[in-house]
């Protein structure tokens, strides 16, 4: 079977080092050193093991910030399981401050910013080593996926040492692995450090979910806000609220998912202004267009998937209650409202 594969790349040393460091990660993080320019060097190995990435990297003493930005523009959904083997390293996300030592392990989520203060060890450099995974392979295994970051497997304890441990084995032995022997490998660590994370994190799941309520909340009223422009597209919702594609979509699962969600406001939005006095001389096709179908049949389609009925259906029974009751433009508004909402699946007024 294949091997996983090595390979090593050594930037130099000085202003060159540094420059190449900076183009390379300028989509992922924002390099600033805490040595002079001309004595910054970097060297890393990576090691393919089928489903993880090994990174051993040493480098000069500096500071990582991995802003809103880059996490909207890179689009990485991992998480990475970090080891530093010399140095002392300050690991900040969100309200979370993890302080690491030589033999310390931590967790990051590199689907959210995150800021790191790297400080020369022993050797005059900083030795780290670092086990990337899939957020697919590590997100179920774990209480809260989204509140992990910054999880301190300290080298004090069990399970920090034993993670440890099998980070190094891997050092040692990744290269030799057949492709299942190293997806296994991957597997085990996964499971180690999810099972390190997990314990007592009742509090941080609420704390979790109050926080993505909020999030989503506050995406919704954007949404809504920007309903018909671009402003409600992907990316431009990833720059605004310095999210992932991937956390903005699981964001909006419960939802049925975010186009979904966003079809389905620009309906109800279609179908409150084809029932209002003002908005029934519109044509179908026009109302289309403005929110965002490719075609009158398409926006027939999806309306009457979501109502239950047609647009010119909808339309006619809007003129028909305002022509039973008597009421003018102005006063039959509150009356059509009410039918849309009978209309959606609510109790029908009396």
């Amino acid at each position: 079977m294949a091997q996983p594969r090595v390979s090593m790349t050594d930037l130099g040393v000085g202003r060159q080092a540094l420059e190449r460091l900076r183009q390379a990660t300028s989509d992922i993080v924002d390099v600033t050193p805490a040595v002079a320019s001309e004595e910054f060097r970097s060297t890393t190995t990576d090691t393919h093991l089928t489903t993880g990435l090994l990174i051993e990297s040493r480098f000069s003493p500096a500071r990582f910030d991995r802003t809103p930005a880059h996490v909207a523009r890179s689009g990485i959904d991992h998480y990475q399981v970090v080891m530093y083997l010399d140095g002392e390293t300050e690991f900040a996300a969100g309200r979370r401050v993890a302080r690491l030592r030589r033999g310390d392990v931590v967790l990051i989520d590199v689907a959210q910013p995150n800021r790191t203060l790297m400080a020369a060890g022993r050797s005059g450099a900083v030795h780290v080593m670092s086990l990337v995974l899939p957020r697919l392979l590590l997100a179920p295994l774990l209480g809260a996926p989204d509140s992990v970051s910054a999880s301190l497997l300290s080298r004090d304890s069990p399970a920090g040492r034993l993670v440890g441990q099998r980070l190094l084995s891997l050092r040692r032995e990744g290269a030799r692995l057949t492709d299942s022997d190293a997806a296994a490998a991957v597997d085990g660590v996964a499971g180690l450090v999810a099972e390190a994370v997990g314990p007592g994190r009742e509090a941080e799941l609420a704390v979790a979910r109050a926080g993505r309520s909020a999030l989503l909340a506050t995406i919704k009223s954007h949404i809504e806000k920007d309903l018909l422009s671009e402003a409600v597209a992907v990316p431009a919702l990833c720059r605004r609220f310095g999210l992932s594609r991937a956390t903005l979509y699981r964001l909006f699962e419960p939802e049925g998912g975010l186009a979904h969600y966003i079809q389905e406001r620009r309906l109800h939005r279609a179908f409150m202004r084809l029932i209002s006095p003002a908005g029934r001389p519109a044509r179908l096709i026009d109302l289309a267009v403005d929110h965002h179908f490719s075609s009158d049949n398409t926006f027939i389609r999806a309306f009457r998937r979501h109502f239950g009925l047609t647009p010119g259906e909808a339309r006619e029974l809007a003129i028909g209650r305002a022509s039973a009751d008597g009421h003018d433009a102005t006063a039959g508004r509150f009356g059509f409202e009410a039918d849309a909402r009978a209309w959606i699946g609510r109790r029908a007024p009396n």
